[in-house]
């Protein structure tokens, strides 16, 4: 059966910032990542190879203002298969593109 899925992602983290192109600053940024995904799949045996579009919102942001940065591309898409060779062990690849250029792969085990 094909399977269509929602998935929503969100990422905060604050940190210091010790220099921009070589210049000492002692500033703090924000950086906030917001995903929204569409994903259609469909199991073949023991493969399941999926893949979507996503919306993606990034901002970078000084506390005190002296940096903002937000994403050039918005939207987004993204292949993966996964392989789901034994019961309780299932391995996942994953690549997405335009609006970024990422590898992802993971091994699950249920028990």
């Amino acid at each position: 059966n094909m399977s269509l899925d929602l998935d929503g992602k969100f990422r905060r983290s604050k940190g210091d910032v010790d220099s921009i192109d070589g210049a000492e600053n002692d500033d703090r940024v924000v950086y906030e990542d917001w995903q929204a995904a569409l994903v259609i799949s469909r199991p073949y045996q023991r493969i399941t190879p999926y893949g979507g579009i996503k919306y993606g919102n990034l901002n970078i942001r000084g506390v005190d203002g002296f940096v903002e940065q937000h994403s050039d591309y918005r939207m987004g898409t993204f292949v993966g298969m996964k392989f789901h060779d034994m019961e309780e062990v299932s391995v996942i690849f994953e690549a997405r593109f335009i609006d970024e250029f990422a590898v992802t792969g993971y091994i699950n085990y249920q028990f």
